[in-house]
């Protein structure tokens, strides 16, 4: 690997560790920002306005309870079995024989 090509991926790496700790900051301010102006106005002072550290977390919490964690080994190839399965279902709707095919799909087998 040559001198200026190692310093070129140093650099990459430095843009996106950058670009993360900004992304983060401002993920951090847009949660505080809005939490700030909408709850406690909506709620009549029950709920009080929080820190940037507060909204951090919250961000984190949120992340954590409303993300989808069963992405499972074969995520990386996006929906391309679900969008197979549609077109299947889609094709057996038009030509009448719905469910045709849909039992070997591994999605779907055993799952009578």
């Amino acid at each position: 690997m040559s001198a200026s090509r190692a310093v070129r991926i140093a650099g990459w790496i430095v843009f996106g560790l950058a670009m993360g700790v900004l992304l983060a900051f401002l993920l951090g301010l847009v949660v505080m920002s809005l939490w700030n102006w909408l709850l406690p106005p909506i709620t009549n002072g029950a709920v009080t306005t929080i820190t940037y550290w507060q909204a951090v977390g919250l961000f984190v919490l949120c992340h954590l309870l409303f993300k989808s964690h069963h992405e499972g080994p074969g995520h990386h190839h996006g929906d391309r079995g679900k969008e197979h399965f549609l077109a299947r279902k889609i094709h057996g709707l038009v030509e009448g024989s719905e469910g045709k095919g849909v039992e070997s799909h591994p999605d779907h087998a055993g799952a009578d």
